[in-house]
């Protein structure tokens, strides 16, 4: 496109040279002949299409670090040809935010298609969108040019390459004492299932009230009784930076997933969740197998990071969803909040801080690149994407 620009203005130029030095008597001609020329060009714009029929070709799913052949294709109804054009648009992943400016030459249409094939290199995963916002076609020379907004759009899920993990999950966790599956949580109603006692919290009921602790205490205590629970763990991703890194979210996503790939291949039923802050919304998702692990893909892939200050607060409106579990493996990027989690999940009696051993905690938290050192508790472990495979084996279940 920019070669038929340079080209009718190159014409254009060498035209009013030669238009300069000609003798007098050949310059009406030569002027009659350029006043022609004009005239045909301008009736050529006229005639061009204003809109064009036109449509993306892209794979509806990929993996990290793989190729993506996809083309844009323009087709030209009217007799007229147009004999270049170039398309603008951006390609953008929805999960980690990038989003880059596309560019695409559309070659010589003549008068059916052109096509503009076009190459992508995913370095992260989630959800690429590709849209083409406007289109400008040119005509003689690269002179005679019109434009059009088509806004299409098409999206790529690009999968994930998960890290094979060897570490093995205790089922004697999943059992009662009788073998059968059942396990037990907080904010029960059966008195039969009583657990212990804990200090006062709103929202629960005068009934459960221990009045002889609370009168030694000073304080309000209340007893806490058991349900039954359908889950026994929980694989938490903290979808929260305190910086925008697209390397690092495709590094969180990634461990979270190979811990859940390790379980769903001992078929070790877990729960899989995550806060989407766009929407502000809890999204969970059981998973025992492989297949079913398949299927969060499209709902992790399209959530969007965020990189504002949010603390671990904003997911204690979610902790009703979350009592149902003996155990949370959480994974952060957040070394610096770790002792914030640690408040929260004691505070909603998610754990009981190692005492019992009923509450389990892991915290797996990525280490800075600049190697800062942090003094993590014996429930952290830390890793990069180097180190993945060798520090996530140390999980203990």
């Amino acid at each position: 496109m920019k070669g038929s620009k340079k080209n009718g203005l190159l014409f254009w130029s060498v035209y009013m040279m030669i238009l300069f030095f000609l003798p007098e008597k050949s310059t009406g001609f030569f002027l009659l002949a350029g006043i022609i020329v004009l005239g045909i060009m301008i009736i050529y714009y006229c005639l061009l299409p204003s809109a064009l029929p036109c449509y993306l070709e892209l794979p509806a799913c990929s993996r990290k670090k793989e190729k993506i052949n996809g083309s844009f294709w323009v087709s030209n109804e009217k007799r007229i040809p147009i004999f270049c054009g170039m398309a603008k648009g951006t390609v953008k992943n929805i999960m980690t935010g990038e989003e880059l400016p596309l560019y695409l030459d559309i070659g010589l249409l003549g008068r059916e298609e052109g096509e503009a094939p076009f190459t992508l290199f995913p370095k992260t995963m989630g959800i690429y969108e590709v849209r083409v916002d406007d289109i400008e076609v040119f005509g003689l020379f690269g002179i005679g040019r019109k434009k059009a907004s088509p806004g299409i759009r098409k999206e790529c899920m690009v999968l994930p390459l998960t890290t094979e993990l060897s570490f093995e999950a205790d089922k004697g966790l999943l059992l009662g004492e009788e073998g059968e599956k059942v396990f037990y949580s907080g904010q029960g109603k059966d008195p039969s299932l009583y657990q212990g006692i804990r200090p006062y919290r709103e929202g629960d009921r005068m009934k459960q009230i221990h009045w002889k602790v609370t009168g030694k205490t000073g304080e309000y205590m209340v007893k806490e009784m058991a349900e039954p629970a359908d889950e026994r763990v929980l694989l938490l991703l903290d979808t929260t930076l305190d910086g925008f890194d697209s390397g690092k979210i495709d590094t969180l996503a990634e461990a979270w997933l190979s811990v859940s790939q390790r379980l769903a291949e001992q078929n070790y039923p877990h729960t899989l969740g995550w806060r989407n802050p766009s929407e502000g919304s809890w999204h969970d998702h059981r998973v025992s197998t492989l297949s079913e692990l398949d299927e969060v893909f499209p709902g992790i892939l399209r959530c969007s990071f965020d990189a504002s200050d949010t603390t671990p607060e904003e997911y204690s409106v979610f902790s009703e969803e979350w009592r149902k579990y003996g155990a949370v493996i959480l994974v952060t990027g957040r070394a610096g909040r770790i002792k914030q989690w640690e408040e929260l999940f004691l505070k909603e009696g998610l754990w009981d801080g190692g005492v019992s051993g009923r509450k389990h905690l892991s915290i797996l938290v990525e280490k800075e690149r600049k190697d800062k050192e942090y003094d993590f508790d014996s429930h952290c472990i830390s890793f990069t994407e180097t180190t993945m495979k060798r520090d996530l084996n140390r999980i203990t279940l």
